[in-house]
């Protein structure tokens, strides 16, 4: 039985003292510390970025693990520790420690109505790791990756279009050239759905209802823009911008930040069919 379902874009962002690779970024909501052993051949160093899944379930569901250079899948028995706000992932016969899973985005009980209420103290987790090589940042002197242009752009054959993390997303009757570069995207339901840097270059010719409060936006097949969404201006008047996308059981959600710097840094909930705001939790 399929409990939960967590997906988006992280980074490793360092190696721990205990010899675990910290994974984060996905909008504060994927927060993984796993053995660089687990780690796909391709892109295992400091701030490689990784398409990222995360599967909870009652019962174990894959036979074996999968790992090659660019792509892994492991599946470890879980139990919850720290008073519940993480499980300890373990593998294998002894139960040897492969690393443990942040539970602060099964909290956001807005977001489910029970809460974490639905996870059982002992369950099963699935981990999807996907190195993505448009979104790599410069690797380290010494590992042999190369660092040309071709490692600037990620390929959707899927969505039949390809996107360069500097502005350009190209189909094969589409060339648009956006105001500012890419800082995260990820696939949901049938589109792309973007998160631009939101200190943009104000020619918006290509896409005229973008501007810094409505930096997020979806790509459908071949490349053309779906939606961009709403616009968020809260009770005081301070208006926000978007951050970091996740999708939580097959719902978009994004952190946001504030334009007045006192402002907080609240999630929003986003209809995937219309870019629209369905509720914040602030």
């Amino acid at each position: 039985m399929s409990l939960a379902k967590l997906s988006g874009t992280a980074i490793i962002e360092k190696e721990t003292q205990d010899g675990f690779f910290d994974i984060g970024g996905a909008g504060e909501a994927i927060s993984l510390a796993l053995t660089p052993d687990l780690f796909p051949e391709q892109g295992q160093y400091v701030s490689a970025w990784y398409w990222v899944t995360v599967e909870i379930t009652a019962d174990p569901q894959r036979s074996s693990d999968h790992m090659d250079s660019t792509a892994a899948v492991h599946e470890f028995r879980a139990k919850q520790v720290a008073n519940g706000r993480a499980l300890r992932l373990t593998k294998g016969p002894n139960d040897t420690i492969g690393g443990s899973l942040d539970m602060e985005p099964f909290y956001l009980s807005w977001t489910d109505e029970d809460g974490v209420d639905w996870l059982p103290s002992e369950c099963f987790v699935t981990v999807t790791l996907n190195y993505d090589t448009g979104k790599s940042s410069p690797p380290a002197e010494d590992n042999g990756e190369s660092t040309d242009e071709v490692h600037q752009v990620t390929a959707f054959p899927e969505f039949d279009c390809q996107i360069d993390y500097q502005g350009r997303i190209e189909g094969p009757d589409t060339q648009l050239r956006l105001p500012s570069r890419v800082r995260d995207i990820l696939p949901v339901n049938g589109v792309l759905v973007m998160v631009l840097d939101s200190e943009m270059d104000m020619d918006m010719r290509d896409i005229p209802s973008l501007k810094p409060t409505r930096n997020l936006l979806a790509i459908k097949s071949g490349g053309e823009v779906a939606w961009t969404a709403q616009s968020r201006t809260d009770d005081t008047g301070v208006q926000y911008t978007y951050r970091r996308i996740w999708v939580y059981n097959d719902r978009l959600f994004c952190s946001t930040a504030g334009l007045n710097e006192s402002a907080g840094k609240p999630t929003v909930e986003i209809d995937i069919e219309s870019g629209d705001i369905i509720a914040t939790d602030a």
